[in-house]
């Protein structure tokens, strides 16, 4: 069974993607006028990012129906990018497709009531608008497992995911929290293939992926398969924080953490 798009979901990606593709390197224009003056061509197709059922490209069983057949999980692209997507699942990862869509309603957005010609306003002097980075979680990569410190439970949780600065400045991250206390919290952007140890830096438009390990005392309201949802927080420089809503963390009892010393981050 498939998890489609309403047809209203379908007309708002269209609409917020301009009616153009969001891949970086098409921007084809989706829709255009027929001969007949009383019709529309549209070529366009709202492409599911996790796949709508089961055996398709980059399915997560971790995902609910809804949450497959929401607006979230779509993407708009012409008919040509659609195809090409789903017949390389690995070059066109899910965290890859977000940045895609993130990025074309960014740049729809810098369009609107503006000329084609002008360039994305970023504030006078050293302001920075609250949106100066787009964050998005890699689900299957994010874990938690249980340990102990001092003889007592804790959690360890792993959040893994990619992050593009799309304000135009650099940017750097200064801190992740979560709603439960932390105890522990490190983080690491991998830029440009090297480890860019703190502080963590994003030039302009650059993306990178960002790993977040948590310690936290045990938590009680897990799901019956061991999951457990939160929300994640990033935060700049200039006190912006980016929050991502609930975030999701598998168990995994085998995983491995090191054991850092919990004194300071």
């Amino acid at each position: 069974m498939r998890d489609d798009f309403a047809q209203a979901i379908k007309n708002t990606l269209a609409a917020r993607a301009g009616h153009r593709c969001s891949n970086p390197d098409c921007h084809a224009a989706t829709s255009g006028p027929q001969a007949d003056e009383h019709r529309a061509v549209n070529l366009g197709v709202a492409a599911h990012i996790v796949a709508a059922a089961q055996g398709g490209p980059r399915f997560d069983p971790t995902l609910r129906a809804e949450e497959r057949a929401s607006i979230i999980n779509g993407i708009w692209l012409c008919q040509n990018c659609a195809h090409e997507i789903d017949a390389d699942e690995r070059r066109y990862s899910v965290a890859r497709l977000y940045h895609w869509k993130l990025g074309a309603e960014h740049a729809a957005h810098e369009d609107i009531g503006r000329p084609r010609t002008s360039a994305p306003a970023v504030g006078p002097g050293n302001a920075v608008p609250q949106e100066t980075i787009r964050v998005v979680q890699q689900k299957k990569e994010s874990r938690w497992s249980n340990g102990s410190s001092g003889n007592k439970p804790i959690m360890f949780l792993y959040f893994a995911g990619s992050i593009t600065e799309i304000a135009g400045k650099q940017v750097r991250m200064v801190a992740a929290e979560i709603p439960s206390p932390a105890q522990q919290a490190e983080m690491v952007l991998i830029c440009n293939d090297h480890n860019c140890q703190r502080p963590q830096f994003l030039r302009p438009h650059e993306t990178a992926d960002v790993f977040v390990t948590f310690i936290i005392p045990p938590v009680s309201n897990l799901e019956a398969d061991g999951t457990w949802r939160s929300n994640v927080t990033l935060i700049d420089q200039f006190g912006n924080r980016h929050e991502l809503v609930d975030c999701v963390f598998q168990s995994d009892p085998m995983a491995r953490f090191s054991r850092r010393s919990t004194t300071g981050s």
